[in-house]
């Protein structure tokens, strides 16, 4: 075998996992981590004379096969018998096997039926970095069975990159192995795009150049599958394709077809790939890198309750991944279609699977282990809240679990190896004789998209028209143009031209998904009667997985309508359900504008959805109104299909409504404008502070609103509650002692000595003012004082016109030194009035 840097750290790492439960080795791609470490401990389990197989897990199905046959290879096996690998619908395995090179979904399905695994003896989790929502999970699992079942089972974490940070945090002391590799130089260079161009255009440019000025293979890497095909037909009708093998490299091709890409062949290859060429797969010979700095990044969006494909610039660790392919077989080149600055500004790391994608598959696996409700699962990051209370709401509206338990239905579906959605769907669909057919769409509708609508836009520019074709449902279409083919039947394809190798693929996991169900329901082939099953039955089956995607169309004729959450949507152009008023949003993504682009949809029956609506009365504020209004409402979960309005019979709930209403429109509702109430409350707050002895309620907010709730009882409206006797229902909060001292030592108002009955304005933090006329005061030798004479009145002494002539809180000097020139002053403007030479002494008036 070639040498590989790893081995001569092969001992140390055997002699870590003979002494430690979890094991972490840090090694940069080609070092030979995922081809030697697990022979090495294959062979150490052998030569200490115990059983046990090994499990190493790949991120994806074809670096799981490649591994496994490289691995046979080196070996001097035969795949399937010492050495296999088992992915979703293909494997090569025996009761021979003694390492299994899997994907991480394989064990975490393994791990419900057999949790001790007691035939396995070690578990290593390779590619860790990638932080695989699998992965995640399958750790925190696996943690579990060794801290309460198997103390033997040990665990090896691979990864090029960690964050040794949060390893340390959450594992605790463990060995860590770190890897010097033996790496060529790699030379990064720049070249960003002027901001007129697209992207496309510019790095077929730096591709063509980079053909003629470098040695090896090219690996470019773009966002997706759009832009890869598109960057190859340009390439194509260039020199370069006289030269090198033009070759797409993503996801969603089959594992023939990507396979045909990672082998050698006696041409240059020009390798247009996605992020998966970044660590799992090595292609061979590459020389040159260039880098167009994007991908495309699955995410929940909980507004819309799906994941999805987001274009966004890669991290830093992305781009060390991926200029490190130009230097695994010698010196190499990358070009990155960035500048140095944006490259500094790049995030340094991409955020983990769990705290970005749909939790819903994750939540059924833990609730079909018993960890569903677990506050403690040992998980090396905790998922967001939103997201998984987002999963187990779509987990109870599917019937999989239910008070935190996991249901009878929801076992059956956790043991099938697709989405909870479709597994719903299928095990609905065998119960209607419909077993095969519905496999097939759940594979249709979980695999590669088996339409080319690259094909459809070059044959269709304006994709914006109207589809001319009308049906009951996208999905019943699509599904009666797959069993044409499949039955060598002639066909047209509206959706575009059908690829028949995504259709090969789609086939095969059809027939994986209905063997393994008839299996799981115990029945046979004689049972399922699909000949002569009417599609409705498949479409029903279709709500039973997407039941919280029904939505109503607003209007006949027109292509939006909403959906249960309130979520308005609308259909793609290309769709012919055109005339149903309920349909199934079963294909969808953000769009653009505030409604989510439906690609496929699905009618549905009035009568299919009957017996599972409800009827009841709902309350509610009515934003316009300003009130509390009632409507007898018929629901599919939140969707409303009727509504009649109803009188309120429930009114502890019309209270607690219109209180809502109230906090949300309190400047609407509080009589700011009542003098009365205004007057009683800053008269109650300047007295508590300055006879705190009283002990006085502070009337702030959460008093009144505590008011307003009480005067919420029996009422409906905001102005009711407005032109209620706030006053009232506040002064019943105090004590009578309490109002006696108010109207005592903070009065309303005071008789002058004229008779009058003046106002005293109150402001809290300020001190009192009377404002009266000079005259009424006439004989009054002091200032009066309030709040048992702490507290004495701002005396704004007014002329007749009454406009203020003197404010003062000393009367008596005010008469002694003030007045004379006040006097003097005024009665020259009002001789008609009294003005004595000794006010303090002379008769008040009220002229």
């Amino acid at each position: 075998m070639q040498p590989l840097p790893i081995d001569s750290y092969l001992h140390e790492i055997l002699d870590a996992v003979r002494g430690h439960p979890i094991v972490v080795v840090e090694a940069p791609p080609g070092s030979g981590k995922t081809t030697r470490v697990a022979p090495s401990l294959l062979e150490m389990i052998s030569q200490s004379g115990t059983s046990g197989r090994i499990y190493l897990l790949q991120p994806r199905r074809l670096a799981a096969r490649s591994v496994a046959e490289r691995i046979a290879q080196e070996s001097a096996s035969t795949i399937g018998e010492r050495i296999g690998y088992q992915v979703r619908f293909d494997h090569q395995i025996s009761r021979n096997t003694q390492l299994i090179v899997a994907t991480e979904g394989i064990l975490l399905r393994r791990l419900q039926s057999d949790p001790a695994l007691e035939d396995v003896s070690i578990v290593l989790l390779d590619e860790f970095h990638e932080r695989s929502l699998d992965a995640d999970l399958l750790l925190g699992m696996l943690r579990r069975v060794q801290d309460t079942v198997r103390e033997d089972l040990r665990i090896v974490i691979m990864s090029a990159t960690l964050d040794i940070d949060l390893i340390r945090e959450s594992l605790g002391e463990i060995p860590i192995i770190r890897i010097e590799s033996r790496t060529f130089p790699v030379r990064n260079l720049y070249k960003p795009m002027n901001p007129r161009d697209r992207m496309v255009d510019h790095l077929v440019r730096v591709v063509s150049d980079s053909v003629q000025q470098y040695e090896g293979d090219i690996l470019a890497f773009l966002p997706g599958a759009g832009e890869i095909h598109r960057a190859a037909e340009e390439l194509n009708r260039t020199s370069v394709a006289r030269d090198c093998d033009v070759l797409p490299l993503y996801g969603a091709m089959t594992l023939e077809e990507q396979s045909r890409v990672v082998q050698t062949g006696p041409r240059r290859k020009v390798v247009l790939a996605t992020n998966i060429a970044e660590t799992s797969l090595t292609i061979e010979g590459v020389r040159v890198v260039v880098d167009s700095g994007q991908a495309r990044v699955m995410r929940f969006t909980p507004d819309v309750g799906l994941d999805r494909l987001c274009l966004e610039s890669i991290s830093q660790a992305s781009a060390t991944q991926r200029a490190g392919r130009a230097g695994r077989v010698a010196p190499g080149t990358c070009i990155r279609l960035w500048s140095e600055a944006a490259d500094r500004a790049k995030a340094a790391h991409l955020e983990p699977e769990i705290r970005r994608l749909d939790l819903c598959s994750a939540a059924l696996q833990l609730y079909a282990w018993g960890e569903g409700e677990s506050e403690d699962f040992p998980w090396l990051e905790k998922p967001r809240e939103d997201a998984w209370a987002a999963a187990k709401k779509l987990l109870e509206c599917l019937g999989a679990i239910s008070h935190g338990k996991i249901t009878p239905i929801g076992i059956q579906m956790s043991q099938l190896p697709i989405h909870p959605r479709l597994a719903r769907m299928v095990l609905d669909a065998a119960e209607r004789g419909c077993l095969s057919r519905s496999a097939l769409l759940a594979a249709m509708l979980a695999e590669r998209d088996p339409f080319d609508r690259r094909e459809q836009r070059d044959r269709s520019p304006s994709i914006h028209t109207k589809h001319t074709s009308k049906w009951f449902s996208d999905c019943m279409e699509r599904l009666l143009i797959l069993e044409s083919a499949l039955h060598r039947q002639p066909f047209e394809s509206p959706f575009g031209e059908l690829n028949f190798s995504a259709l090969r693929t789609i086939a095969s996991a059809a027939e994986q998904i209905s063997t393994q169900t008839r299996s799981l329901l115990e029945r046979d082939r004689a049972h399922d009667c699909d000949q002569n099953t009417a599609p409705e039955a498949i479409l029903q089956s279709l709500l039973a997985g997407f039941p919280d995607r029904l939505a109503r169309r607003r209007q006949a004729g027109k292509s939006n309508g909403l959906m249960v959450g309130g979520k308005g949507v609308s259909l793609h152009p290309q769709s012919g359900v055109l005339e149903p008023e309920f349909f199934l949003c079963i294909e969808m993504d953000g769009g653009k504008g505030s409604d989510a682009i439906v690609r496929q949809a699905s009618g549905v029956e009035v009568d299919w959805i009957l017996d599972k609506l409800v009827t009841s009365e709902e309350c509610f504020f009515h934003p316009s109104q300003k009130q509390v209004v009632a409507r007898k409402q018929t629901r599919w979960l939140d969707l409303v299909l009727q509504e009649t309005p109803t009188a309120i019979s429930d009114n502890a709930k019309a209270k607690a409504i219109l209180m809502q209403g109230v906090r949300q429109y309190w400047d609407q509702a509080y009589p700011k404008d009542d003098e009365s109430l205004c007057g009683f409350i800053e008269r109650v707050r300047c007295l508590r502070e300055w006879m705190p002895e009283l002990e006085l309620p502070e009337i702030g907010l959460p008093l009144l609103e505590e008011v307003a709730e009480e005067l919420c009882d029996g009422r409906r409206s905001l102005s009711e509650i407005r032109n209620a006797p706030w006053l009232d229902w506040l002064r019943a909060k105090l004590t009578p002692e309490q109002l006696q001292a108010i109207e005592r030592e903070a009065p309303a108002r005071i008789q002058v000595p004229s008779g009058s009955q003046i106002k005293i304005e109150y402001e809290q933090g300020k001190p009192p003012v009377l404002a009266v006329k000079i005259q009424e005061v006439f004989s009054w030798r002091a200032t009066p004082r309030i709040a048992r004479g702490r507290v004495p009145l701002l005396l704004h002494l007014l002329s007749p016109a009454m406009r203020p002539q003197q404010i003062t809180d000393d009367l008596a000097s005010f008469w002694a030194n003030g007045y004379p020139e006040v006097k003097k002053e005024l009665k020259r403007r009002y001789p008609k009035h009294s003005w004595p030479d000794d006010p303090a002494n002379a008769e008040p008036g009220r002229k």
